[in-house]
């Protein structure tokens, strides 16, 4: 037998349930509902107040969300910077390729234009 129902569980009818309250009297039956009444009127200020927090949190992301770069944006501008670094690095190893060639390579160039330049001299 359930405490909400006082005739039984086959006999109970919605319409005539009564919840019993058993060891209190009238005065402290009707004192223990309008703190019911309070603290539940308390409840839901405090669920108003959290939920017109949450929606300004929402609409301050919203805002944040609206400002930023979009995201493709940001990918084409890696792509193109990477772009630029590859092509950097391939400069930047012929530079240095060009400024090791061996001591041998270095004399016959010399050698090469020092004869194109006696060549050109008159005797």
């Amino acid at each position: 037998m359930s405490p909400y129902s006082p005739a039984g569980p086959d006999q109970a009818s919605h319409d005539t349930e009564k919840r019993f309250v058993s060891g209190i009297n009238n005065s402290q039956l009707a004192q223990r509902r309008v703190k019911d009444r309070e603290a539940q009127r308390a409840f839901r200020a405090g669920l108003g107040r959290r939920m017109k927090q949450l929606e300004r949190d929402v609409e301050q992301l919203k805002n944040r969300q609206n400002t930023a770069p979009p995201v493709n944006e940001l990918y084409l501008r890696i792509r193109l910077l990477e772009e630029d670094l590859v092509s950097l690095l391939g400069d930047m190893k012929s530079l240095i390729a060009s400024l090791l060639c061996s001591p041998e390579e270095n004399e016959d160039i010399l050698s090469i234009e020092n004869s194109a330049a006696n060549a050109a001299l008159p005797s």
